[in-house]
């Protein structure tokens, strides 16, 4: 896949640890359709306690159909407000 040079940037930023990047990088990777890079990335924003990273990793698993792992991180994002997460869970 190819990325632009600001794109291999925040490749290299979340590798090393920074949680936005990680976030925004998963954003990028699942805008582009790869979405197991989106789901790497999204993972270690949720690690790092990031609710933007916890919703959309709930919602790129619910979008995959695996449903009980996506409830876990929707359930913690619609617990702390996620208007999208609690969206998402009261459909299921």
């Amino acid at each position: 896949m190819d990325l632009t040079e600001q794109e291999e940037a925040m490749v290299r930023m979340a590798d090393a640890g920074n949680v936005m990047a990680a976030f925004n990088i998963g954003k990028v990777f699942q805008t582009k359709g790869d979405l197991k890079s989106a789901e790497k990335y999204f993972q270690v924003a949720a690690n790092a306690d990031h609710l933007g990273g916890i919703f959309k990793l709930g919602e790129l698993l619910h979008e995959e159909g695996r449903m009980e792992e996506s409830k876990k991180y929707l359930k913690i994002a619609a617990d702390r407000g996620h208007k999208k997460a609690k969206e998402i869970l009261s459909s299921l």
